[in-house]
């Protein structure tokens, strides 16, 4: 795999990292109070604690492994992972288009766009990297 698809995939695992951490401030800062306000009690401790903690601990999840990630090799373990993380990223990107964030999310009042750009750069970074591991492969396959 070549540098700058392990650049592009260092990259999204940092900003996967930053979500997934800023998740945790999300349902005390990130949410407008009267938007948490508005959510029944039993409801707001389902969907926006736990649902927004569990979120932030697989985001940070997902971030770890992807630092964790030896570009070099090729094995079917790291192409699988590369490829799972390829289709959840342009899944989330697809969903965020069909469903946009129309809440206010800390200082951003339309964080739609921001989201958006965001979710390409980290689809992006693991598309580089799972096409150089399939090229990677391929050319250890055709010299061997």
């Amino acid at each position: 795999m070549g540098q700058l698809a392990n650049i592009a995939l260092k990259t999204s695992g940092l900003i996967v990292l930053a979500v997934g951490l800023a998740h945790f401030a999300m349902p005390t800062l990130g949410y407008a109070p009267e938007v948490i306000a508005a959510v029944p009690e039993d409801q707001r401790d389902h969907f926006v604690y736990l649902g927004t903690y569990a979120i932030g601990m697989f985001l940070v999840s997902f971030a770890i492994m992807t630092l964790l990630v030896d570009p070099t090799h090729t094995d079917g373990l790291h192409r699988i992972f590369l490829g799972l993380m390829v289709m959840v990223w342009g899944t989330r990107i697809v969903l965020e288009l069909i469903y946009p964030v129309k809440l206010s999310l800390f200082f951003l009042s339309n964080p739609h766009p921001v989201l958006v750009a965001a979710l390409l750069m980290i689809w992006a970074g693991y598309v580089s990297a799972f096409a150089g591991s399939l090229w990677h492969c391929g050319e250890r396959a055709s010299s061997g």
